[in-house]
């Protein structure tokens, strides 16, 4: 049976979080592919009591895990910290997911069944069939982020930024063996062009993403002119990247 971990890290996520989990542990599976989902937030010791309020609801969903970390490090930090934890417990394939409801979890099937033949899948709001519901001008800095990123890493991926992503085991683990120069938002980048150049094969499928509804967004000026810079310095790194890969 496929071992299937969603990773969701999380910080100030109280109001969304109950939400979503019950969405997810309410899925159904095609019982001719059988797997066990799990979830795990990762929690950077969010002060609104989001880790404590995921401890409860381990009561309610046995397949509910949470790793506490001791401080806000980075989105990619947490994601690292996420997989390594749940390759220990055996994991198949590994989900990324935001913990602020953009990301619609009826739309994870499609990433589930797309892994079956490729390595790395992009839920991508920007290939045909997917969509996104954000202010105009969000969507601007959105795919000026991405045509920026394509145009100095040719990653060939429409939307280089989604957060909502599935992994073949042997990527995280390739992940983990590598030293990651993002710890925020241009985690996501730099995670597409180390599975490039390893040789690994990466699928996009369409997504509906919409905005939070509740809480506040993490996504400030300062992360992106970060990435920004992140990405110039991906790009002007040795071509040599990480040794070939596979599944």
């Amino acid at each position: 049976m496929k071992k299937i971990f969603v990773v969701i890290p999380t910080f100030n996520e109280v109001e969304n979080l109950p939400q979503i989990l019950g969405q997810l542990f309410t899925l159904s599976f095609d019982k001719e592919q059988p797997c066990q989902m799990s979830v795990l937030v990762v929690d950077d010791n969010s002060p609104d009591g989001t880790g404590e309020l995921v401890e409860k609801l381990r009561e309610r969903y046995p397949n509910l895990e949470v790793l506490h970390r001791e401080k806000k490090e980075g989105l990619g930090r947490a994601y690292l910290a996420g997989f390594g934890y749940v390759l220990t417990k055996g994991a198949d394939l590994v989900v990324e997911m935001d913990a602020d409801g953009s990301h619609q979890v009826a739309d994870l099937h499609r990433l589930i069944d797309a892994a079956d033949g490729v390595d790395v899948v992009v839920g991508s709001r920007y290939v045909k069939g997917g969509s996104v519901d954000y202010p105009w001008y969000r969507v601007l800095i959105s795919k000026l982020a991405n045509n920026f990123a394509n145009f100095i890493l040719r990653l060939g991926v429409k939307d280089a930024t989604s957060g909502f992503k599935a992994y073949r085991r042997g990527v995280a683990e390739l992940f983990l063996k590598d030293d990651f120069s993002s710890s925020g938002y241009s985690f996501q980048v730099e995670t597409l062009l180390r599975a490039k150049r390893a040789g690994f094969k990466i699928k996009e499928v369409p997504i509906t993403f919409v905005d939070r509804t509740k809480g506040k967004s993490k996504m400030r000026f300062k992360e992106i002119w970060e990435g920004s810079w992140r990405v110039l310095r991906l790009g002007f790194s040795a071509k040599g990247g990480s040794a070939s890969g596979g599944r």
